[in-house]
């Protein structure tokens, strides 16, 4: 079919240019105000909790109830840090040395309170062994004082004999002749053996110059042998220059003769006067 050109009327409105890319901006300007809106609406918005609070009315009025007490906070404990004191270090060379010094140390000293245990009673037992010895000593010369003393006793009483021997023949005069067979005058030496005895003293002594005729008495000790070993004055005669010059002659004599037995007696008691 053939177009019949239309004839162009002037009066018709023309068509614009552009019209896409005013339909792009128009929509461009559309999703920029939506975005504003969202925008303003997330910024106004806050997330605070909204408490209501609603009366309830009723027939008889009730006091409300007390609003919940918050629950108690609860603080978090804090993990307490290892003290360094409880941390255990790590055995080292060094203190397995030290542990065996230690140990080895306590072990001496067990030793050693171990032997001075054992010298404690050590010397226990000594002193209690010389304790027992000492008394035993003591003992022995308890003993021997009181056989000493018997001795003694039994020698003063043959001398008290023999000096009232001595004295009754010194009464009497002659020995001998004046001889009773009593056993004061026959006991110890006879009256020749002492006037032998004094026969053999008498050139020692040194006469003083005495006044009277004085007795003095002694006893003289002598060995089995007639050597004088002692003397010892029991009656002075009140002069003591002749008692000491009577007892210098018995220590110049030194030996005395002896019994017609060979031997001589443990002791005589011996009666000088200067006149004799």
């Amino acid at each position: 079919m053939n177009s019949a050109v239309l004839p162009h009327d002037h009066f018709m409105p023309q068509p614009l240019a552009g019209r896409g890319t005013g339909f792009l901006l128009a929509l461009l300007a559309h999703g920029l105000l939506v975005l504003a809106l969202v925008l303003g609406m997330n910024w106004q918005q806050t997330h605070r909790t909204v408490s209501v609070e609603a009366e309830l009315w009723a027939a008889i009025p009730r006091a409300a109830a007390p609003e919940a007490a918050a629950p108690p906070v609860t603080k978090k404990s804090q993990p307490v840090p290892d003290r360094p004191e409880s941390r255990k270090p790590a055995p080292t060379k060094s203190s397995e040395d030290a542990q065996i010094a230690t140990a080895k140390s306590k072990k001496e000293k067990a030793l050693e309170d171990e032997r001075e245990q054992k010298e404690i009673q050590q010397k226990k037992a000594k002193a209690e062994a010389e304790k027992e010895a000492q008394k035993l000593q003591a003992q022995r010369k308890e003993q021997e004082q009181k056989k000493e003393q018997q001795e003694q006793e039994r020698m003063a009483a043959a001398r008290e004999a023999q000096l009232k021997r001595i004295q009754n023949l010194a009464a009497s005069g002659s020995g001998a002749q004046s001889s009773t067979g009593d056993a004061a005058q026959s006991s110890g030496p006879s009256a020749d053996y002492l006037s032998r005895v004094a026969a053999q003293i008498k050139p020692r002594i040194i006469n003083p110059s005495v006044s009277g005729n004085p007795s003095v008495v002694f006893e003289i000790f002598l060995a089995p042998d007639g050597r004088i070993v002692g003397q010892r004055l029991m009656s002075p005669s009140g002069v003591v220059a002749w008692d000491s010059a009577v007892e210098r002659g018995i220590i110049d004599t030194k030996i005395l003769p002896r019994l017609p037995n060979g031997t001589a007696p443990k002791s005589i008691i011996l009666s000088v006067r200067p006149g004799d």
